[in-house]
C-alpha cells in the first residue's frame, strides 16, 4: 500500500505500473518475536514510526540485501540496503 502512495499522487502510471507487476509475484516474509523487540529499538534510538521500524527490522532480521522504500530516512539506519524505488527507476 505505502509504495502507491507517491506515484498516485504524482499520476506516475508507468510507475503504478511496475508496482503492480511486482505485486503479482510476492515473497511472504515470518515475522516473528525477534524483530518486534528490534522495531522496538529501532523506535526508541532513532525516533522511527511502527510501520517504518517495522519494516526495517524485519528486513535486517531475514537478511535481506535491499530495502525497497520512497523514504529517504530509512537510509539513515539502513544505509546502503536502501533502494529508493521513485529514483531508481
Amino acid at each position: 500500500m505505502e509504495c502507491l502512495v507517491a506515484p498516485l499522487r504524482r499520476k506516475d502510471q508507468a510507475l503504478l505500473h511496475k508496482f503492480e507487476q511486482f505485486f503479482l509475484r510476492p515473497t511472504m516474509l515470518s515475522i516473528p518475536e525477534p524483530p518486534f523487540y528490534q522495531a522496538a529499538r529501532l523506535r526508541a534510538d532513532y525516533g522511527l514510526k511502527t510501520p517504518d521500524a517495522l519494516h526495517l527490522a524485519i528486513a535486517l532480521y531475514h537478511g535481506c540485501d535491499q530495502l525497497w522504500t520512497n523514504d529517504d530516512r530509512l537510509s539513515n539506519m539502513a544505509g546502503s540496503m536502501v533502494v529508493n524505488v521513485l529514483v531508481a527507476q
